[in-house]
């Protein structure tokens, strides 16, 4: 188990070259535009200069009419919000119709790949499950490609950017960050357990060494979710520090997307054992968002980088005016460049040979996954002592190398008395309908 060595790895593929090769994308696009916008302006000068001079063109009457326009003060997205309220844009296949407000018209683009949405649409199954939500993004930009949800009471909103759900694991997430960045462990850092896996007692959190204590590293403690090693982390890393880098996640804050949603929440006890309840998930209280799960898959990503979640491309007047464009919008340095590097690595052996392995373990991949690079964190818990719900979570990102297109996701699914489909697979649904 310990010997194993992560997919990527295997494969020769390194982390460090992907994040550089998205640099190198950025910084030439960057340049690309810079000249072409210069090249552009030149010539449209030289050529209004020799019509002036021959006596053949005035100045534009198009840029005469425009400039008859008034400015038009472009909205924010808190206005784009109450625009769009009302909007069940989780639900739809096409582009909504146009909004009317205060006696004027918008039309609105979303950022939203139609065919890929439509396609989630389609085989989310509600048989067995009380909610689903799907979300998937455009790590780099923050672009929301897929937001897809059904939910069997009318009254409960969007499942995908409505905070219904308990995180469970997936917040180990935030622990793992968390100590990476600010004890300085690697994936390959010892830690030591007693007991099983998924229980956490307080007996668990004492620091015992036994010949019944198990020896492992930080790196297996996070693919096979074991709750009592991140307790112990929750309370090294103590309760200020794990709020702190929570919030940095996007926790408890505006994830400042353009229809209607709520915070992921959080609350930090003060007691040992709360603290590691948190720092493992073994708790209902902490709850995140389905769009907010794949924004921190994005940060995973991008070097730590966390992006605002965007799903309105722009936003047209009656005049043919934008008022509104969406757009790249750093919410801050979620984690460290390192942190992030060793986080991947974790989440790639947890998809490929730990929780995640029953969708995405060698034999369940397939040939549409065979160049695929899949990471990711699963979540579970039953809502309450009656376990009339269980959530199931899969939280995580895509790439194919050779291509350079990335992908970052989350599901969850509220089955109810029988399991159905679970998280999991619905990702790699999404994963091979993306990258076919």
């Amino acid at each position: 188990m310990g010997t194993e060595k992560p997919e990527i790895e295997q494969r020769g593929v390194s982390w460090r070259n992907y994040q550089a090769t998205l640099k190198r994308r950025q910084e030439t696009r960057r340049i690309g535009w810079f000249a072409l916008k210069w090249a552009f302006g030149l010539t449209l000068a030289a050529t209004l200069a020799v019509g002036i001079v021959l006596g053949v063109t005035e100045l534009s009457p198009r840029l005469k009419e425009k400039e008859r326009v008034p400015p038009i003060a472009m909205r924010s997205k808190a206005q784009v919000r109450e625009l769009m309220q009302g909007q069940k844009l989780w639900q739809v296949a096409e582009e909504p119709p146009a909004i009317t407000r205060d006696g004027k018209t918008y039309e609105i683009t979303t950022t939203l790949d139609l065919e890929f949405q439509r396609h989630m649409l389609k085989v989310l199954d509600p048989t067995h499950a009380r909610a689903i939500a799907f979300v998937a993004m455009e790590p780099e930009t923050g672009k929301v490609l897929v937001m897809a949800g059904i939910h069997k009471d009318p009254e409960a909103g969007n499942p995908c950017a409505q905070v219904l759900f308990p995180a469970a694991s997936v917040f180990k997430m935030v622990t793992a960050a968390a100590v990476l960045d600010s004890k300085g462990l690697t994936p390959q850092s010892p830690v030591k357990y007693n007991g099983k896996k998924h229980t956490l007692y307080k007996s668990q959190l004492e620091n015992r060494d036994n010949k019944y204590t198990r020896h492992i590293t930080l790196g297996e403690a996070f693919s096979d979710s074991i709750n009592s090693v991140f307790g112990k982390i929750g309370n090294q890393v103590g309760s200020e520090a794990l709020l702190t880098k929570a919030v940095d996640m996007g926790f408890n804050g505006d994830l400042g997307l353009e229809c209607a949603f709520s915070p992921s929440q959080i609350i930090m006890p003060e007691d040992a054992y709360g603290v590691a309840e948190v720092a493992s998930g073994f708790n209902r209280g902490t709850r995140i968002t389905a769009m907010h799960g794949a924004a921190m898959a994005c940060s995973v990503v991008n070097g730590g980088l966390l992006p605002e979640p965007y799903i309105v491309a722009s936003v047209e007047n009656e005049e043919s005016q934008i008022v509104y464009e969406g757009r790249l919008t750093p919410m801050g340095q979620a984690m460290t460049e390192k942190a992030s590097q060793d986080l991947q690595e974790m989440m790639v052996s947890a998809a490929l040979t730990g929780t995640g392995k029953g969708s995405f373990g060698k034999r369940e991949r397939g040939r549409a996954l065979k160049n695929i690079v899949v990471g990711g964190k699963t979540g579970s818990i039953n809502h309450d002592t009656e376990y009339d719900i269980r959530y199931d979570w899969f939280v995580g990102f895509a790439h194919d190398q050779k291509n350079k297109k990335a992908l970052a996701f989350a599901a969850i699914v509220a089955h109810e008395k029988f399991i159905g489909k679970k998280a999991g697979d619905y990702c790699k649904e999404a994963i091979k309908y993306y990258f076919k």
